[in-house]
């Protein structure tokens, strides 16, 4: 038994193939497997899977070149995972909102879509085609690139930009941390990663530092739960059934990704006096870490 603190770490890739491919194998603690050129495989596997929500964390933003594109887009589009910005006709979404709706724009139940809609697909299936179809094509030269967050204002950039960030914590607090919407969430599962070498266990913060009665309770309480874990292992019961043994404190990594006002929202909250400690102390070097990268933001 390992008794480590909680951590974050913001994850940055230029290419979102690649933030795709890490937030993913978080689920199966199979980083390992990662190389130079392997996200585009990955990716491919986990489209013809059906598994696409790891796709939600790769956002990307446009600018519509017509308000008829613009309008028609927001009157047709399906879901919540999409911002709008009409002062300058932006549109954002994730990877798996923009596949989902580009679909639906393909089937014979929706009018044609505008030139500017069909210019996006055509953009978004030669970039990334390990993640998106060829929905239909277009005979225009001119082709669309994606609306950079270094050109956007600050309410643009609150509503449109995106950060990830992998959390190490306890399982007690990812059941907080996924109840925000609307998020991208990709969690190491206990269904999958066989814990049979030395577990680790979150340090509660309140846990003391000095030995007395309540640190001892639980850290016997970890020390069952490894052991009572392993021996139904070694009795043939699969990971996802030894794992009903486990407890809140057992250390698990997330992989989160949402738009900068639902982070301000979701730190907001997770980091008043009225939130749990464990997870108040998670979020805490988050604020400050955002703060300092965006101050007009975060105040």
């Amino acid at each position: 038994m390992k008794i480590i603190d909680q951590s974050h770490e913001f994850l940055h890739y230029a290419d979102p193939i690649k933030l795709i491919e890490a937030a993913g194998r978080t689920c199966y603690k199979s980083e390992d497997k990662i190389t130079e050129d392997s996200a585009d495989s990955f990716a491919r596997r986990i489209r013809r899977s059906g598994h696409h929500s790891v796709f939600e964390h790769a956002h990307i933003c446009f600018k519509i070149r017509s308000v008829t594109g613009y309008t028609w887009m927001k009157h047709h589009q399906l879901n919540t995972y999409f911002k709008f910005s009409p002062g300058r006709l932006l549109i954002s979404g994730n990877f798996r909102a923009w596949g989902e709706f580009l679909t639906n724009c393909a089937s014979t139940q929706m009018p044609a879509p505008p030139h500017d809609i069909t210019k996006i697909a055509e953009y978004l299936s030669d970039v990334y085609p390990a993640i998106f179809h060829r929905y239909f094509h277009s005979t225009s030269s001119k082709s669309y690139v994606p609306f950079r967050e270094d050109e956007m204002t600050i309410l643009e950039k609150k509503a449109h930009a995106t950060r990830t960030c992998r959390f190490i914590t306890n399982r007690g607090v990812t059941h907080e941390m996924v109840r925000h919407r609307p998020w991208a969430y990709s969690q190491e599962s206990s269904r999958y990663v066989r814990y049979d070498g030395e577990m680790d266990f979150i340090r509660p913060v309140w846990l003391e530092l000095h030995p007395c009665e309540p640190t001892l309770h639980w850290q016997k309480a970890m020390v069952y739960s490894e052991l009572y874990y392993k021996q139904l292992l070694d009795a043939g019961w699969k990971a996802q059934r030894a794992r009903e043994v486990l407890p809140n404190s057992l250390k698990t990594e997330i992989v989160c990704t949402a738009p900068l006002c639902e982070w301000k929202h979701m730190l907001g909250l997770r980091t008043s006096k009225a939130a749990h400690p464990q997870i108040r102390a998670l979020m805490q070097p988050v604020l400050v870490e955002l703060k300092a990268e965006l101050p007009l933001i975060f105040t």
